[in-house]
């Protein structure tokens, strides 16, 4: 039993230690991240022989050619997205499921994330990974075939803008500069008008 308990208290400081490093990286002042991240490993949504990698702050093969995403990028996209208690999040790429499960922690029990994945394995991983931190409030949903997005007209854009908010990677969205740069301004990413 005390090899347990040792094992135990050298994983939740290696988590903090790992939190801490996050943090300070991204220079998050949002304490909320913190506790999300604290509560939600991400050892748990990594293969087992990758786990001690996932500590570290670089993505991680979650297979099917995918990744999960760098820890500072997801603290930064967090905090564009001012996530808030009671809040209904969709996430679309949703992975092996640790930024919704992060999405969940920081809506609380009154909120709802949908993580959406176009790879039927990774959804059936998700949930799995999810069950095993965070219960309630996430549905993954899959597969899809297309994800359509039109632009409503100009004065319901003004009216709802507060409320759509678009969060991309910083690699992705200086990739796409073009793109971005013909939206309308408060659709582009990281607004938090």
């Amino acid at each position: 039993m005390a090899l347990i308990i040792q094992f135990f208290n050298f994983a939740m400081s290696v988590l903090d230690e790992f939190t801490q490093n996050i943090v300070n990286q991204s220079q998050t002042k949002n304490s909320e991240i913190k506790t999300a991240l604290l509560a939600v490993d991400r050892a748990k949504f990594v293969a087992e022989d990758l786990s001690n990698q996932a500590y570290d702050d670089y993505p991680l093969p979650i297979g099917w050619g995918q990744t999960i995403s760098q820890p500072s990028t997801v603290v930064f996209m967090l905090e564009q997205l001012n996530v808030s208690p009671g809040q209904k999040i969709l996430e679309v790429g949703s992975g092996c499921g640790w930024v919704s499960a992060l999405l969940a922690r920081l809506v609380g029990d009154k909120g709802k994330v949908i993580g959406m994945e176009l790879i039927p394995e990774l959804v059936a991983q998700a949930r799995e990974n999810i069950q095993r931190v965070i219960r309630g409030n996430v549905m993954m949903a899959a597969p899809i075939q297309s994800l359509r997005a039109t632009c409503p007209p100009k004065p319901w854009r003004r009216r709802e803008r507060s409320n759509l908010k678009t969060a991309t990677p910083p690699h992705i969205a200086s990739a796409r500069s073009d793109v971005l740069s013909s939206l309308p301004e408060h659709s582009r990413s990281f607004n938090s008008d």
